[in-house]
């Protein structure tokens, strides 16, 4: 995923195209994982990669960034665009897992090139602060990223 971050970057230097970032969390995973076991959140993991997946365009790219985290980078996208996409995302997993005893929900931050920051560390750090913000506001929600 860095890799391909890095080189949609350069792009931008060269085109001056938009990039955006999307940082996904499901939130209370461990709890989820404590109280149903792990074979299950693997299932988890592996309908929200698929939700995902039939979500993004051919031009995005979309990765595990961390245990339960996930990170989707769209290339010739702005902010705009990017929290519309983060809304179906979010809105299909609610739907897919429903209210039930075993409710899952995820977070999102959305962060955008060149507005919120023109290299790797600074994007990708951009967005997982508009995620930190989401899960301050209560979670099951996207943010866009607003500054220090």
């Amino acid at each position: 995923f860095m890799t391909k971050l890095d080189a949609e970057l350069d792009r931008y230097q060269r085109y001056g195209n938009q990039i955006s970032v999307i940082m996904m969390d499901i939130d209370h995973f461990k709890e989820f994982n404590d109280a149903h076991g792990h074979l299950e959140g693997d299932r988890v993991l592996g309908a929200l990669g698929q939700i995902i997946w039939d979500e993004i365009r051919d031009v995005d790219v979309a990765a595990r960034y961390g245990g339960e985290e996930f990170v989707i980078m769209l290339p010739r996208t702005g902010a705009p665009e990017a929290m519309a996409m983060a809304e179906r995302i979010r809105r299909r997993v609610e739907r897919h897992f429903g209210d039930g005893e075993k409710q899952v929900t995820v977070s999102f931050g959305v962060a955008n090139c060149p507005e919120h920051g023109k290299n790797l560390h600074a994007l990708v750090d951009a967005a997982d602060k508009a995620l930190y913000a989401s899960k301050h506001a209560g979670r099951n929600r996207s943010t866009v990223y607003a500054g220090e």
